[in-house]
């Protein structure tokens, strides 16, 4: 199982297919990169790189908390591991948030990204602290985060799905799901983040996401100097898990679409 070492903590990671520019990929709170595989098996012609963060799914639990920048750090590791730079960053859900630290705290690495169902670069707002409260005392009830991330689905005949991602959910640490839930996805680091996400950003935004306002995802992503926004009327939260071929089109047009690397 390929692994990176940072500061004690090992970081899973997948790499697969040939092709340039190498696209990374982050996934949601509570997930894995798994829940990635049905977007990554579309876009043959790319290798891709697929990290499961720190207390996530194969990645070494965590015992104490963490922060975005934390799983950021680690991803840049990998990277670094395997003499990778100039990728096009793809992150669903809070692997958005984790993109934008990537980016930021580490020059070079990311040419270009794309947020999927993203949390905005200005944090969740704060009318969505009761939910995340409510949302720990299932922390390690396989059951209850089953019927959660069913209420985030748009469409029918997710179940399997479902299933395996509460299953999944279940394992993560209490504390580092407190950091994130509580903390991490309610900090405001636009200032200091927008003046180094100068790349070409695309904001892919689910307009019936009932996790994160799509309104507020479309004003975020208005603020990057350099962004695009597609409005995907219809489809819910968990979008990249249930319109896959849709996802990879619209990510193999964008990266089609971007500049030479010089």
């Amino acid at each position: 199982m390929p692994t990176v070492l940072r500061n004690g903590v090992q970081s899973y990671y997948e790499d697969r297919g040939a092709g340039e520019p190498v696209l990374v990929w982050g996934h949601g709170l509570l997930l894995s990169s798994r829940f990635l595989d049905d977007v990554i098996d579309r876009l043959p012609g790319h290798r891709s790189i697929a990290v499961d963060f720190r207390g996530h799914g194969r990645s070494a639990g965590v015992t104490d908390g963490l922060t975005l920048a934390d799983i950021a750090d680690d991803i840049a590791e990998v990277l670094r591991e395997l003499n990778v730079s100039d990728v096009v960053y793809i992150g669903h859900s809070t692997g958005s948030a984790v993109g934008m630290r990537l980016a930021a705290r580490h020059p070079g690495l990311v040419r270009a990204a794309v947020g999927l169902a993203g949390v905005p670069v200005t944090g969740n707002s704060p009318e969505l602290m009761e939910d995340a409260t409510a949302l720990l005392p299932m922390q390690g009830d396989a059951a209850a985060l089953t019927a959660l991330l069913g209420h985030l689905t748009a469409h029918p005949g997710q179940e399997a799905m479902i299933s395996a991602a509460g299953r999944e959910a279940a394992l993560v640490p209490l504390e580092a799901l407190k950091s994130i839930a509580l903390t991490e996805l309610f900090l405001d680091e636009s200032e200091q983040l927008l003046p180094k996400l100068t790349q070409p950003w695309l904001f892919v935004i689910p307009g019936e996401d009932k996790s994160i306002s799509p309104d507020l995802q479309l004003a975020a992503a208005r603020r990057f100097p350099n962004h695009r926004a597609l409005w995907l009327g219809g489809e819910g939260h968990l979008v990249p898990q249930e319109r896959p071929a849709e996802i990879a089109r619209i990510i193999g047009d964008f990266v089609a679409g971007l500049p030479s690397s010089t």
